[in-house]
């Protein structure tokens, strides 16, 4: 029989054992004989606590306001986290892992993240992130283009801005506004599927949370489609030779 200090025994030849507090643990091994002979075997083991290492990651540490940013809890713990507690700077809280905040203030945030073991060990970590004041600049809109597939007619646009996008549309004489959205896969790159247009001219526009807007006109002509290479991600749509911009 192995007995493991902590009020754990085994009665197999070989065990596994965790011991979930720290300490001074003796174990002892006792074997008997068919006749009723005993002997054992003593050793100490000593089971030292390890404190958790606490560690945020923040989208962007610097923006205009209105400003969102995306926390990631990167803590590490032997003993496993049972409690994360998120301070922002601005008095708004989260117990979340992978929290979102937006700052409407302009300012110097600090951001605390503290996370508690199961055995009420504790750790620390602050980071800041620097809210600018309102952006009077509008969007940029890099480059638009169009192809036809089955689907429809693709549209797509590169939208850049000092602050987040609220939004990009594409204005098509009589139709109601189509909503341009953002590619999971390539931040700052949007797409919409229009019907399949020919002869005519839409207007991308886009606006950023400050309420700045910028237009951008694109011919949909009749026998010429307009493609897009994707070369990499990011900045990365360019047009098909021939093609010209209105």
């Amino acid at each position: 029989m192995i007995e493991f200090g902590d009020g754990a025994s085994s009665n197999g030849n070989e065990a596994h054992h965790e011991y979930s507090e720290d300490g001074v643990y003796k174990a002892r091994l006792t074997v008997r004989d068919n006749k009723g002979a005993e002997s054992f075997f003593e050793d100490t083991i000593t089971v030292e606590d390890v404190d958790p290492v606490a560690l945020l990651e923040a989208s962007r540490r610097l923006g205009y306001k209105p400003l969102t940013v995306v926390f990631a809890d990167k803590s590490t713990s032997i003993d496993g986290l049972v409690q994360r507690a998120w301070s922002f700077g601005d008095g708004a809280t989260s117990q979340e892992a992978n929290p979102s905040h937006t700052y409407l203030a302009e300012g110097v945030y600090t951001v605390t993240l503290t996370v508690r073991e199961r055995d009420g060990d504790e750790a620390t970590f602050s980071d800041t992130v620097r809210v600018l004041g309102d952006d009077s600049q509008p969007p940029t809109i890099h480059h638009l283009s169009s192809a036809i597939t089955v689907e429809g007619l693709i549209l797509k646009a590169i939208v850049a801005d000092n602050s987040d996008i609220r939004s990009v549309t594409v204005n098509v004489p009589g139709y109601q506004p189509f909503t341009m959205n953002e590619r999971p896969d390539l931040p700052g790159v949007y797409e919409a599927t229009l019907p399949k247009l020919q002869g005519i001219a839409v207007t991308v526009t886009a606006e950023d949370y400050n309420g700045n807007r910028a237009g951008k006109d694109w011919a949909i002509t009749s026998g010429e489609t307009r493609t897009c290479i994707e070369l990499e991600a990011g900045w990365n749509l360019v047009e098909a030779p021939g093609a010209v911009q209105s």
